[in-house]
């Protein structure tokens, strides 16, 4: 069975990815994962699953074609979004607690660096050419501006850019009078 055939479904409540027939929809395996997954990416190749589990701290590593977990790396604190990048070197997981984006070495897991991101770091997205990968933030950013609406501020938010072959965070795209920025794509 090719991986295309597959519907890879996270359940976040029964803590499992649920593999289904894509035509059929008949459940084929259910995949134990870690405690509440919550992001969910497929690698370029389609051979690797990647599931976050955040309130493990953990990667669940996916064999796609054993349908078993082959690997369950550390990584932040309560990861969210996570994805590989085009050349299958290296995995971003995005840590909402923590506040960043840990970089690690797709085939090891080994963390190679950490990457400052906005607050409640939690989704991320490749772009179409897979040069850079955005990452949202679902909390505001702290500010001292105040409203008309007394002592109430006007949220501010982010977007964190970073260059995918360098693992460099190269900008930041300001939201701003936005809070709970949680998942984009874009058009090709």
């Amino acid at each position: 069975r090719r991986s295309s055939d597959l519907l890879y479904v996270l359940c976040q409540e029964s803590e499992e990815v649920r593999v289904l027939d894509a035509t059929s929809y008949a459940v084929i395996k259910s995949i134990k994962v870690g405690r509440v997954p919550r992001g969910i990416s497929l690698s370029p190749d389609g051979k690797r699953l990647f599931v976050t589990n955040s309130w493990d701290d953990t990667l669940s590593v996916i064999d796609t074609d054993a349908l078993a977990v082959a690997a369950t790396w550390p990584v932040g604190a309560e990861p969210s979004g996570v994805v590989e990048d085009r050349g299958s070197k290296r995995l971003f997981v995005a840590n909402r607690i923590s506040n960043d984006v840990a970089v690690l070495d797709a085939e090891t897991g080994v963390e190679e660096k950490r990457l400052l991101a906005g607050r409640g770091s939690s989704y991320l997205t490749l772009s179409p050419d897979g040069s850079r990968i955005y990452a949202t933030h679902i909390y505001p950013n702290p500010t001292s501006r105040s409203t008309e609406l007394g002592n109430r501020v006007t949220p501010e938010s982010e977007i964190t850019v970073i260059d995918a072959a360098r693992a460099v965070v190269v900008d930041r795209m300001p939201l701003h009078r936005i809070a709970g920025v949680f998942h984009l794509v874009f058009s090709e």
